[in-house]
């Protein structure tokens, strides 16, 4: 193999650390009461799991993250892609 054919790869045990710092990427939008006070609002968090089912758990946790009481519906559930921080942030 030519110097810059190999140039282009990556080790093995390079691809599997940079897999491993892949999340499978979600944006949750909610409306709802705001925790601080009874005004209504509408919330949104961007989270990223390593797992790529989302769980009762994590709808209920995505609330408190936006800033809204538990009572809080979810009105959108976006899946974003499967990519690093750093992927999802700057882009590709």
């Amino acid at each position: 193999m030519s110097q810059e054919e190999n140039a282009g790869r990556v080790s093995i045990p390079l691809q599997r650390e940079l897999e491993t710092n892949k999340k499978h990427w979600y944006c949750f939008s909610y409306i709802g009461r705001t925790i601080d006070g009874d005004r209504q609002a509408n919330g949104c968090t961007y989270t990223g799991y390593e797992r790529q089912e989302i769980t009762f758990v994590d709808i209920q946790e995505n609330k408190t993250s936006a800033g809204l009481k538990q009572d809080a519906v979810l009105v959108g559930l976006m899946y974003c892609g499967f990519m690093t921080r750093e992927q999802f942030k700057d882009g590709f």
